[in-house]
């Protein structure tokens, strides 16, 4: 398996929270169809475009990276091409140092969250606290 690193650009009229998490949902769905695994995802926030595209001066960047067969980059390009929402995108295939590293950053941080969720505080017992008054 190959690692790459995704890019795209989503119409900034999709501000809300919903919205934005179902054009999401349906690029990570179509990744994890392809049997690609997702290895980490940022949303890049709002920024302005070198130039307009399709009249829209900004748009909301997403960064991806995935790994996965050869077989997802034509999967990919069509999926952009064909959905509405998408302004422009990018598919990058990563060395492999590059995505071993990642990997390894990935894991580490799906580990370190799993491990903050397991900790709980357990409350102090019914310990008894003798107090003298004098």
């Amino acid at each position: 398996m190959s690692f790459y690193e995704v890019m795209y650009i989503i119409q900034p009229d999709l501000d809300s929270e919903e919205l934005l998490e179902a054009v999401l949902e349906k690029v990570n769905s179509t990744i994890e169809g392809t049997g690609g695994v997702i290895l980490s995802q940022k949303k890049v926030g709002k920024r302005r475009l070198a130039y307009e595209v399709d009249d829209y001066k900004e748009g909301m960047y997403v960064l991806i990276n995935v790994q996965a067969e050869q077989t997802i980059v034509p999967v990919l390009e069509h999926f952009f091409k064909v959905n509405e929402g998408y302004l422009r995108y990018m598919i990058l295939r990563l060395d492999e140092e590059q995505g071993v590293q990642l990997a390894k950053a990935a894991n580490a941080a799906k580990m370190e969250k799993e491990d903050s969720a397991d900790e709980t505080v357990e409350p102090a017992g019914d310990e008894a606290v003798e107090t003298k008054l004098e």
